[in-house]
């Protein structure tokens, strides 16, 4: 009975000291830690003999209560790390010391997660000009993306905890490098770094709330919040383009999230989310523009429910007001719905996967009567519908069709064009391979198909094949669900 006493305290202690000594190799890269493990091993070992001395006094030990040791299994004599396990996970400790490469001062704990991304592209359009963009003599405008090679955006990300209550992101990026030319400088490009995001997140407030301030991509439906290295297609849908900007709606502000469990079973989440932001809303924004010194207000509404334990799904409504002239005398309401659904079976999530997701745009703006015909009001809408699917570990398909108002361009074309170009549409499908050759690595040849109607210049359409890389170092972490 004793000898099973013993042998359940040794089992015991045994399996904690062995998962605490896991957890500490695994989560802590200093070599400080790995003698701080073999000192507590030292102790318990001293612990667990002065336990068997104990209980050989109490249940007639040996002559003189002289030290009992565990029996040797018949057969294990000659394997004496075996018969001692202690001994053995000190022997195992010592190896591991042994191949572990040199981890550097442990000081370095304390320093930011630091990676990067990069998204490489070629694009071979059937037109030298962009038929959903107009210039001020309403004539679609030229691009000079069109083919040649592109490095459309390398993103610096620095992210690290500031406290227990609170967690600093930054992202800067150096946007595609052929974005802005100089003609006076002989179409020079013209590089620049920017700060696509700097914000801190604070979750210590009452009620379960969330702080956010900064600058950050705005709760305004899903696409808005993708980075370009991260977006399943090659380019963001029409309809983001033309109400929001090529690149969405990022601004400085302040915003608060509050998240909650709907039900018992925990399978249903609905979050809320209230942002107060600087009505500038980016050099290409359908709102006011560098400048302006009024905010914009925004407030999202998301659900997400498990269907099943492959499936779920996921509705949004967002809503932004502000205005869009830097008087700031024409109001604009801008409003989108957004529907997602993803099917990942449990049991083979890594070789099949399904992912849909749609989002509809629509907005309200504040118009000069006397530039728009005697119009006060202006109505504008645009949509997306995409799927993809993967049918390989490391290959997927997808497609995508929208439709949209080019928003950017009517402003600037109804004074010499007249309220004609209130009709402006352009609308497009898009089809995609991709092979992930890891999870950091992938490579995608992308086919778009873009169809313009405008009054001044007719019907036209673009053939576009784009082909991508898009690559990460580091531990970049992971984006929005």
């Amino acid at each position: 009975m004793r000898g099973n006493i013993i042998a359940g305290l040794t089992a015991g202690i045994l399996a904690v000291i062995g998962c605490g000594s896991a957890l500490a190799l695994e989560s802590s890269p200093a070599d400080v830690e790995l003698l701080r493990m073999k000192q507590e091993l030292q102790d318990l070992k001293q612990t667990v003999r002065r336990l068997e001395k104990t209980l050989d006094a109490g249940t007639g030990g040996g002559p003189g209560g002289e030290e009992r040791t565990l029996p040797v299994p018949a057969g294990k004599a000659d394997l004496p790390l075996e018969a001692d396990p202690l001994a053995a996970l000190e022997a195992n400790l010592e190896k591991s010391a042994a191949k572990a490469p040199a981890r550097g001062n442990p000081r370095t704990l304390w320093n930011p997660q630091i990676s990067a991304t990069g998204d490489f592209a070629y694009n071979n359009s059937s037109l030298d000009e962009n038929p959903s963009a107009l210039d001020s003599a309403g004539d679609p405008t030229g691009d000079r993306n069109r083919d040649r090679f592109s490095l459309r955006e390398l993103e610096l990300a620095i992210q690290a905890a500031v406290d227990p209550f609170a967690r600093a992101d930054i992202f800067l990026a150096l946007p595609g490098v052929l974005e802005e030319f100089d003609d006076t400088a002989g179409a020079a490009a013209e590089q620049r770094i920017e700060v696509e995001e700097a914000y801190l997140t604070y979750w210590r407030l009452p009620w379960g709330l969330n702080l956010k301030g900064g600058k950050f991509r705005t709760e305004f439906g899903k696409n808005n919040l993708t980075h370009t290295h991260a977006l399943r297609a090659a380019n963001r849908p029409l309809v983001i383009r033309n109400f929001l900007s090529a690149e969405g709606l990022r601004e400085q502000g302040v915003g608060l999230l509050k998240s909650m469990n709907l039900g018992e079973d925990y399978s249903t989440q609905l979050e809320l989310t209230g942002q107060v932001l600087n009505g500038e809303g980016g050099e290409e924004s359908v709102f006011a523009g560098v400048g302006s010194d009024e905010l914009m207000l925004l407030g999202r509404a998301h659900v997400y429910h498990d269907l099943s334990d492959s499936s779920n799904i996921g509705l949004g409504y967002s809503v932004v007001d502000g205005h869009h002239d830097p008087g700031a005398t024409l109001g604009q309401t801008l409003q989108g719905l957004d529907l997602t659904y993803r099917w990942e079976p449990v049991d083979r999530s890594l070789y099949e996967r399904f992912f849909f997701r749609t989002e509809f745009l629509w907005s309200d703006r504040d118009v000069d009567p006397a530039a728009f015909g005697g119009l006060t009001d202006l109505e504008n809408d645009g949509f997306y519908a995409m799927a993809q699917y993967t049918f390989d570990r490391y290959w997927d398909v997808g497609g995508r069709y929208g439709e949209s108002d080019t928003l950017l361009e009517i402003l600037d074309e109804v004074a010499t064009a007249g309220p004609g170009v209130l009709s402006n549409r352009v609308d497009g499908w898009a089809a995609w391979l991709t092979w992930h050759s890891t999870e950091f690595n992938r490579f995608q040849l992308q086919y778009d198909r873009i169809a313009s109607s405008f009054p001044r210049n007719g019907k036209q359409e673009e053939n576009v094949v784009t082909l991508r890389w898009s690559w990460a170092l580091g531990p970049h972490g992971a984006h929005k669900y």
